[in-house]
């Protein structure tokens, strides 16, 4: 029983531990694609979008799932290339 528990702990540890790399791979990937574009004196549009829905995010009154689903979406959008089909239907 406690070697099934120290497995499981282990499992879980591995996977967050994955799942952190992860998330600051992308981080730090995202951070050097905005850093290229503002060198290049670049900002896509789904960038100004974006940043438009969190503006009008900021000021709306709703629950907070219904937020995080918004906010989730705006991540989205800004992740989404703009030539993609998804993009368009992102912005409407």
């Amino acid at each position: 029983k406690e070697n099934e528990m120290l497995e499981v702990e282990r499992r879980l540890g591995a996977r967050v531990r994955k799942q952190i790399e992860s998330n600051q791979r992308e981080y730090y990937l995202r951070e050097q694609m905005k850093a290229i574009q503002k060198e290049l004196g670049e900002r896509d549009g789904a960038s100004e979008d974006a940043e438009h829905f969190r503006e009008l995010l900021a000021k709306a009154v709703m629950p907070d799932d219904s937020r995080a689903k918004i906010e989730k979406e705006i991540d989205r959008l800004e992740r989404t290339p703009p030539a993609s089909p998804e993009n368009v239907v992102l912005r409407r």
